[in-house]
């Protein structure tokens, strides 16, 4: 990801964050502390990898039962850090595939072909993410993948990730929810071997750095 798409990124989500309308659903404290000069804008990733069970019906990617684990896994349970109010500006999909391991950090991630042969399945499904009951995103996994033509690999697109038109607000006290829907002629196969990597991009409130 270019750093001119990262400046983008934490401009969006900082004017998001500092409306008056979104404000107003931030708690006193932190309202207080923006109003005082004690806070700023961060640029901000959560990420989880998971192996699919199968590749059919709806396949549930973020549990109650997810442990935060360095290299797996950044949410706690599907929850943001306390007090962490996240700005959603893009979401990020990258496939893994490994031909022995079930390890989640055993295979290589990659949006593009050039790198891993997505399964069809996949690349034909629905891809939704929430917050508590809010939708985020409602798109074909197919937006986040790219083909290798003739031996050249391609990314998705510039970003590496689907850009919201305009940021989205995560709470902390409500789960984020990921799925894929698979196509109803798409009979369920076991996925020991396949993987994926849902990452969220955002602009999250932190403590001011004194100089």
């Amino acid at each position: 990801m270019s750093q001119q798409t990262k400046n983008a990124m934490l401009e969006a989500g900082a004017k998001f964050l500092s409306s008056k309308e979104i404000l107003e659903k931030l708690p006193a404290q932190i309202q207080a502390d923006i109003a005082a000069g004690k806070k700023e804008f961060a640029l901000a990733e959560y990420y989880i990898r998971k192996k699919f069970s199968s590749l059919g019906g709806i396949q549930q990617m973020i549990k109650e039962t997810d442990d935060k684990v360095a290299g797996v896994n950044n949410l706690d349970k599907g929850k943001l850090p306390e007090d962490t109010y996240l700005a959603i500006v893009g979401i990020g999909l990258a496939y893994g595939y490994h031909a022995s391991s079930t390890e989640v950090t055993a295979p290589r991630y990659s949006n593009s072909e050039y790198l891993n042969v997505i399964p069809t399945k996949i690349v034909n499904s629905e891809f939704r993410l929430r917050s508590g009951d809010r939708t985020i995103v409602d798109v074909r996994a197919k937006k986040f993948f790219a083909n290798a033509y003739s031996e050249y690999g391609t990314e998705a697109n510039e970003e590496n990730a689907v850009i919201l038109p305009q940021p989205k607000l995560a709470d902390p006290k409500k789960k984020l929810q990921a799925e894929f829907e698979f196509a109803a002629d798409a009979v369920a196969t076991p996925a020991n071997n396949h993987f994926i990597e849902i990452v969220v991009f955002g602009v999250k409130i932190v403590d001011r750095v004194q100089q």
